[in-house]
């Protein structure tokens, strides 16, 4: 392959965002960034091939052959990076599965959920104001932000049902009413409520909490508009026979062989004197 065909191949990922800088990009953004844009790039393959977007599992061979991209380079600007397909074949391998993400993003056609929350990580993985804009050899350049993510969102049908999550709350943004709840499988939960609604939710900030409502989730992201919320009490205590409360069982026995810290392997070591070790070893003997 000559120089002027490999260069045709190339596309320039203009990336702005407060983690961006003229030739430079922090580089906890880069993994960010990458693995958005990796995955925006699979669900397009994968959809193309008629599977979920959202397919569990590593990439078979030609997933990854189809939608892989790599970094050449690095240019002057808000932050240029110049990505090429894997194994560049004009039109077959990464590159395809870019034109076909761009053609999704200014379409018409419903994108899949997948390639947003995609989008959305890399756009987030940026910073405040996080932007991506492509230049291609075949189009006019395309730009990603987060308004762009909205309108995706918007036209995208989405199946909402009923929805029961418990988990941690641990965010909230009063404009807009939301709160945020990590679940034990770490999808996090966008949970809408109402005005009225507001003073008894945000007690409950930092709580193990049960929110019920109508929602869909993909991938590790979910929304729920919330018809309640409350807090997960904690389990009934287990008692003995006494009817003493045993859940501190280990507690209690460190505290009965005066033990106020985690031991080390060495402390539990038996001294045998080298009698003892005689008669510990004669009596293995016997038993064999």
């Amino acid at each position: 392959m000559s120089t002027n065909e490999r260069l045709t191949q190339q596309i320039e990922l203009r990336v702005e965002g407060s983690r961006a800088y003229p030739g430079a990009i922090d580089l906890e953004a880069l993994p960010g960034l990458a693995s958005g844009l990796r995955r925006a790039l699979r669900a397009v393959v994968l959809t193309r091939r008629g599977m979920p977007g959202s397919k569990p599992g590593p990439s078979d061979r030609e997933t990854r052959f189809q939608s892989g991209i790599r970094l050449v380079d690095v240019r002057e600007g808000s932050a240029v990076l110049v990505l090429e397909a894997a194994e560049p074949r004009l039109f077959e391998g990464g590159d395809q599965a870019v034109k076909e993400l761009l053609d999704l993003v200014t379409g018409q056609a419903e994108v899949d959920q997948t390639v947003i929350a995609a989008l959305d990580d890399a756009c987030r993985a940026l910073g405040d104001g996080g932007r991506m804009t492509f230049h291609t050899p075949w189009r006019a350049p395309v730009s990603i932000d987060k308004e762009v993510v909205g309108r995706l969102r918007r036209s995208h049908h989405i199946v909402a049902e009923n929805v029961t999550v418990s988990g941690w709350l641990h965010g909230a943004d009063i404009d807009p009413d939301h709160i945020v709840i990590r679940d034990s499988s770490g999808t996090e939960w966008t949970c809408h409520y109402a005005e009225d609604q507001e003073r008894s939710v945000l007690s409950l900030i930092g709580s193990i909490v049960k929110a019920q409502g109508r929602g869909s989730s993909t991938g590790k992201r979910g929304r729920i508009e919330v018809s309640s919320v409350e807090e997960v009490s904690p389990p009934t205590p287990i008692t003995d026979h006494r009817g003493a409360d045993v859940s501190d069982l280990t507690a209690r026995a460190m505290r009965k062989q005066g033990i106020d810290s985690p031991q080390s392997l060495a402390a539990h070591a038996l001294a045998l004197t080298q009698e003892e070790q005689a008669a510990f070893l004669a009596a293995m003997e016997e038993l064999s």
